[in-house]
């Protein structure tokens, strides 16, 4: 944040009251932003101007500074002859400089083991500590099947679902077959039917001819019923003939 801002007022009546007695440094002067209404403390005496949230006697920065100069200027001697009672004998200057280096120092051990604390537990430590042990006979199928509990039930699963595949195929099969076979039965009934129809009418046509269209239609039944059973050999006692014909 830089001290040249625009909007940027200095004011030294608004210093909080836990910093009245302690006035400012040689060239730091406080300072608030009316636009966001934040207040801070500036250096003027940095190039570039540097600014800051806290005083600048608890500023970890401006405290090196002051520990690396070989001359510390006392800046906040009249404020604690002010804020003291005359009784009170003056506070050493060093015992300051160590107190707060103390504090930087605290601050900076508590910093350091926040960065460094082990981590919270993930999410696969958590489920591994849910997660059940295992017996002593699944230890010996994992060792025998090379494959742990879900491995060997996502194969089951896998086998079941083959195995349903190939039933339903072979289901589908066997109705394609049962269905060819009712429809050959149907043309053949249909065959013998148109026949038998053919037969009599000749023999209305022609009743001279009984018999012979009594022989004709006897010979289509015979070679109907061989046409549908595909089996073996027929046996029928033909009346042209007068004996078995084969």
């Amino acid at each position: 944040m830089s001290g040249s801002q625009t909007g940027i007022v200095s004011s030294s009546d608004e210093a909080p009251p836990q910093y009245i007695d302690r006035p400012l440094p040689a060239g730091w002067i406080y300072k608030c932003d009316p636009i966001h209404g934040t207040r801070f403390y500036a250096d003027t005496t940095s190039v570039p101007h540097r600014s800051t949230y806290v005083h600048p006697l608890d500023d970890p920065i401006y405290i090196a500074s002051l520990t690396n100069t070989p001359t510390i200027p006392d800046v906040n001697a009249a404020g604690r002859a002010r804020s003291r009672p005359s009784s009170d004998p003056a506070v050493p200057r060093k015992a300051v400089i160590a107190k707060t280096s103390d504090s930087l120092s605290r601050t900076g051990n508590q910093l350091s083991q926040t960065r460094f604390r082990p981590a919270s537990k993930t999410t696969s430590e958590f489920v591994n500590e849910n997660k059940p042990k295992k017996g002593l006979s699944e230890k010996i199928m994992d060792g025998l099947t090379g494959m742990s509990r879900e491995q060997r039930r996502q194969l089951e699963m896998k086998k079941e679902d083959l195995e349903f595949r190939k039933r339903v195929a072979q289901q589908r099969q066997d109705d394609f077959i049962k269905q060819k076979k009712v429809e050959r039965k149907d043309r053949e009934r249909a065959q013998r039917m148109m026949d038998n129809l053919y037969y009599h009418n000749n023999l209305c046509r022609h009743p001279h001819s009984k018999q012979a269209a009594f022989n004709a239609m006897q010979a289509a039944n015979f070679a109907a019923m061989v046409s549908a059973n595909n089996t073996g050999s027929a046996s029928c006692t033909c009346p042209a003939h007068g004996r078995d014909s084969h």
